[in-house]
Order: structure tokens, then C-alpha cells, then sequence
């Protein structure tokens, strides 16, 4: 601390000022231009994530009404009271309909892919007691399917009290051989009369159509945007897949929110919203760098422009500096010429501030100087003379 006490007390007047302007002046302006852009950073993106949260509520209400559509195709069952009579009945691997069970289902089925609802890639019925009529793409129905006990969403119907299940997309194999990508709705089918589970219904549904409603929505150039179940996977998204990095970015939580997170090294401002209906979750990711790409635009103006601004302002205030200490340096000169005995020299005075005042007492001293030198001349010359 001495040190620099002792460096800036020996520093050039006009140095000692350009140093103050930049430590009072420069470097401040700059923090404070720091901080508020940051602080307009953060609220764009507090801004932009809840128009995006927004965005995704209102999608997923969308959603949730196509979805809630269908829901009310898997409880067509019951109004169809050869269906479910079917159902509760015990069939024999392979054994043969009834012309009167045929007309009973497809008459059911027909119902359902009434309205031409091309959505509609299938349409299951099982029964616990071994009764099946399934009806596939491109194919008729099929009797001989028998209900998977395995299967992933059996065990989901505990605690759902008659409430469907939603399953994420999977392969759905045509009988010709095509592979089709579907996501299915399941309900379990209970008798009105002693509650006891009958069969279920499985309803597959072609995801181009969630797309459509998902391209109808444009968060950002760069965005992603998807739909995944509560375990994770993907039901469909904007595009007809989801890139391997976006699963690192998807929220472990339920509800609603938007958060930041790092992926491969990029920050992402990822939002997401759970539907109360599937229970699915509707997410969607947008690059921060994308996000903020006209205000790191902006930024750049203003720092050049900054930059050009106080780079003049200091060249200016160098050029101020040094014309306000050059009277005082031009007396430091005198001064030294004084030393040596040249009392020749008067400092022009073209003021009445400091310096002015201090160059007329300069001029009045050499005055002095100048006629106690030739008194002490004629003190000397009196004496050699004497």
C-alpha cells in the first residue's frame, strides 16, 4: 500500500488524472453496463420461459382434448351389450365365432372407425376368459390373439379405478408384415352388475396426428419439442424422433416449470407441463444461445459502441489533461532556467485562475530576483570604487 502511495504521489499530474478517470469513471460505467445487461439477460429468459410454459399449457390442453376423444370410444363397450357379453364368456384356443357374435363386433368396431377416424390403426378386445376379436391395420379380425400377462400396462390398472391407461408408441405389427408406429389407449372392462373385470379394450392411434397438433406450435428455430410418458418414453415429438442428446434434458418431475440445464456443454431453457388427463409430459427445450442471439447482437453494438465512445472520451480527456498541466510544466522549466541563473524568462499569464495566479507570483519573484541581482551588482562595484 505504501508503494503505490509512494508511485502515484511521484506520478506526472496530468498521468495522475487520466488514472482517476478511468478508475472513477471508466471502470464503473463498464460494471454497471456488466451488471445490467446481465440482469436483462436473466429477465429475457425469465421472460421467454414463461411464454414458453404458457405456450405449453395451452398445447397441452390441446392434447388433452383429442385425447379425452378417444376416451370416449374405450367406454363404447358398455352400450354394446354383445360385447360384452362376449367378453365374459371362456373360449377355447381357436374356436369360432358365431355369426350372431361376428355381427355383434363388427358392428361395435364399425362405430368406432365411424366419422372416418383415420387415426385409428386398431382396435383390441381381450377377455379374461380367453375371448378375443382384434382388428389390425390392412388386415380383418383376428380371433386367436391371446392377452399378453406380461404385457407393461397390465399392472398399471391398480389404483385406476375404471380410468384408462395411456401407453407410449411402440411397433404395431399388421398381419401383412407392415410395422406401424402407434401409442394406445387401454381401459379395464367391469361388469355393472358385480364389478368383476370382464376383459379390456386397446385402442392403437397413429401419433402423426399429436404431431400435427405439436407442428402447430413454433417456440424457436432450433426448439425441440416432445411428449413423454411417466416413465420417460418418448411418445412422439415435432419431429418423427428424438435426438439422443434431448433424453439427457428431460424433467424427472411431474407437474409444470422451467428450468436451465447443460447439455453436451450448451445451456438449454427447458420448460414442461404435465397433463392431468395421460399423465404425460409435454416438454419443450430451446437453446440459450438461440434464445439469446439478438440480444448477444445487441450486446456487441453496445460494447463497440461503448468501447469507440470511452476510447474518445479518454483521448479527449488525455488531450484536456495534458493542455491543463502544460503552463504548469512550462513553469517547472522556468524554474529550473532560474536555477542555473537565467532570470531572462517571464511565465505569460493569460489568467486569473491557479495557474495564472501562481505564474504572476512566478513573474514577481524574478522581479525580485532580477533587482536584488543588481543591487547586490552595485553593492559590489560601490565597493571595488571605495
Amino acid at each position: 500500500m505504501k508503494s503505490f502511495r509512494g508511485w502515484f504521489r511521484n506520478l506526472a499530474l496530468a498521468r495522475k488524472l487520466i488514472l482517476i478517470n478511468v478508475v472513477f469513471i471508466v471502470l464503473p460505467l463498464g460494471l454497471t453496463g456488466y451488471f445490467a445487461f446481465a440482469r436483462f439477460t436473466e429477465t429475457t429468459e425469465r421472460k421467454v420461459g414463461d411464454y414458453q410454459l404458457q405456450t405449453l399449457k395451452q398445447l397441452t390442453l390441446n392434447i388433452d382434448t383429442y385425447m379425452n376423444e378417444l376416451n370416449r370410444l374405450t367406454v363404447m363397450p358398455y352400450q354394446y351389450p354383445k360385447v360384452t357379453e362376449y367378453l365374459a364368456t371362456k373360449r377355447a384356443p381357436g374356436e369360432p365365432l358365431t355369426l350372431d357374435e361376428i355381427s355383434g363386433l363388427n358392428s361395435f368396431v364399425t362405430q368406432v372407425f365411424l366419422n372416418g377416424r383415420v387415426d385409428i390403426l386398431g382396435v383390441s378386445l381381450y377377455g379374461t376368459g380367453g375371448a378375443s376379436y382384434v382388428v389390425m391395420p390392412e388386415s380383418q379380425y383376428v380371433t386367436t390373439y391371446k392377452l399378453d400377462e406380461k404385457v407393461s400396462w397390465l399392472n398399471k390398472f391398480k389404483g385406476h379405478y375404471g380410468q384408462p391407461v395411456y401407453v407410449a408408441t411402440h411397433d404395431l405389427s399388421a398381419s401383412g408384415g407392415n410395422v406401424y408406429q402407434a401409442f394406445s389407449i387401454v381401459r379395464e372392462l367391469r361388469s355393472f352388475d358385480d364389478g368383476v373385470t370382464l376383459g379390456y379394450i386397446v385402442i392403437d392411434v397413429d401419433p402423426k396426428f399429436i404431431r400435427e397438433i405439436l407442428s402447430n406450435v413454433k417456440l424457436d428455430a432450433k426448439e425441440l419439442l416432445y411428449i413423454t410418458d411417466d416413465s420417460g418414453n418418448l411418445v412422439t415429438g415435432k419431429e418423427h424422433g428424438l435426438p439422443l442428446e434431448a433424453s439427457a434434458v428431460t424433467p424427472g418431475q411431474a407437474g409444470e416449470g422451467v428450468s436451465h440445464v447443460k447439455s453436451e456443454g450448451e445451456g438449454l431453457l427447458v420448460a414442461h407441463v404435465t397433463s392431468e388427463v395421460t399423465g404425460w409430459t409435454t416438454v419443450g427445450v430451446v437453446p440459450v444461445s438461440s434464445l439469446m442471439q439478438d440480444t448477444e447482437v445487441l450486446r456487441t453494438y453496445i460494447i463497440l459502441i461503448g468501447i469507440l465512445c470511452v476510447g474518445l472520451a479518454l483521448l479527449l480527456y488525455v488531450f484536456i489533461a495534458y493542455r491543463i498541466t502544460q503552463p504548469l510544466r512550462k513553469l517547472s522549466r522556468l524554474m529550473r532556467g532560474v536555477e542555473r541563473g537565467d532570470l531572462s524568462k517571464a511565465f505569460p499569464v493569460s489568467g486569473t485562475d491557479e495557474v495564472g495566479l501562481l505564474g504572476h507570483s512566478f513573474n514577481g519573484m524574478i522581479a525580485k530576483l532580477s533587482e536584488l541581482g543588481y543591487l547586490l551588482y552595485e553593492t559590489e562595484i560601490r565597493e571595488k570604487d571605495a
